[in-house]
């Protein structure tokens, strides 16, 4: 027993200690709070935006570390978003839902992150489906989303690049 024993110990510090040499990967490294998040109802993949906390720059990161891209947000989307995200910090309403587009259960999730205090409220909703009082916000935030993943054209950016 003390033989076997001793020789899975040896074989597993053996396979613990093996380098092969390659770097780890590691997650970039996000600029600050989570503000937008879309998570796929049929990909493990989701993607999170980061905001440098002025809602200037923005950073896309996949789960999968896939994808990172930077962007400045124009002046006009900043501005719009700050004041919609300030507006339900301080207790605005967040409005209601169109019933009409609640019935696809099988679509993306969003996840809205606003900035309290010491803290984040979430709110998650059907991609597309924002209630009435997030529509405006979740528009820049959702085209946003979709552009930067290959830094497309967008009215709400400027400087899209693709971290390598």
């Amino acid at each position: 027993m003390t033989t076997i024993r001793s020789t899975l110990l040896l074989g597993l510090s053996l396979f613990l200690g093996c380098d092969n040499g390659a770097p780890a990967e590691s997650r970039p490294e996000p600029i600050g709070l989570p503000l937008y998040e879309r998570q796929s109802a049929w990909s493990p993949v989701h993607d999170t935006l980061y905001s440098d906390g002025s809602y200037s720059t923005v950073q896309l990161i996949s789960s999968d570390g896939e994808i990172e891209a930077t962007a400045e947000l124009l002046p006009e989307a900043s501005e719009a978003l700050q004041a919609q995200l300030n507006a339900v910090a301080s207790g605005a309403s967040v409005g209601e839902f169109d019933p009409g587009c609640l019935g696809a259960i099988d679509d993306d999730t969003a996840i809205l992150y606003v900035p309290i205090a010491h803290d984040l409220l979430t709110f998650s909703y059907p991609w597309r489906c924002p209630p009435s009082g997030l529509a405006e916000g979740d528009e820049i935030l959702r085209d946003v989303v979709l552009s930067m993943r290959d830094c497309s054209t967008s009215p709400y950016l400027m400087n899209c690049e693709i971290v390598d």
